[in-house]
């Protein structure tokens, strides 16, 4: 910082920083600096509209998810999923299933097909899809799943989800360091995520998200 401030990957890790002392609001302003000046990298775009997402101005991070994608469609499939959560939360039932359509098969399409549960006619296809998801092997530090629990108001099972998949970080092979990085990387996702909001006052939310020894 001290070299550059203004240097793109530095201004990066410098909105990081901000959202973990709590200020989202300057997380925000250096990604849209940081988009100002590289305005065709959908990956500044996504990391844009995920923290807008957070700061729930959906509007904002819809039509950011949509850059992105326009600007690269096959663009991290997490990009395509994000923007069906913020639809959904919009209400724009109609775009939101038009990109599930976009996901590949499998997976990736069960996760966008299970934020629809309230989409009318296709609440049971929502149904199946999380059960679906929630019958595969667990992943470690996937947050996914225990999102779409606590979308659908289901604490419990969104707790449940998020313990498996931080102790499978910690049961994977590999060493310490490498155990402490997926660790920080999921506390992350689980402290940017919007849908884990409801999760914030049950005591165990602390103990997910301590920071890694």
């Amino acid at each position: 910082m001290a070299l550059d401030p203004n240097d793109l990957l530095v201004m990066g890790y410098t909105a990081d920083d901000a959202f973990r002392r709590g200020d989202l609001e300057q997380a925000v302003a250096i990604w849209r600096r940081i988009v100002a000046r590289n305005p065709l990298s959908p990956t500044d775009r996504f990391n844009l509209a995920n923290y807008l997402f957070s700061a729930g101005r959906l509007t904002e991070s819809a039509e950011e998810f949509r850059k992105a994608l326009e600007l690269n469609p096959d663009f991290h499939g997490t990009a395509r999923l994000e923007f069906v959560a913020v639809l959904v939360t919009l209400r724009r039932y109609d775009e939101a299933h038009a990109q599930v359509l976009e996901l590949s098969e499998g997976a990736p399409r069960d996760q966008g097909l299970a934020f629809l549960y309230q989409a009318p006619g296709h609440e049971a296809e929502a149904d199946a899809a999380l059960a679906r998801l929630a019958a595969r092997p667990v992943e470690p530090g996937n947050t996914l799943l225990a999102e779409l629990y606590a979308f659908r108001g289901m604490k419990e099972q969104a707790i449940a989800a998020l313990t498996a998949a931080h102790d499978a970080i910690k049961r994977a092979p590999g060493s310490a360091e490498h155990t402490r990085v997926r660790l920080r990387d999921m506390r992350l996702d689980m402290l940017l995520s919007p849908h884990l909001k409801a999760l914030h006052d049950d005591p165990r939310w602390a103990e997910l998200t301590a920071e890694p020894e």
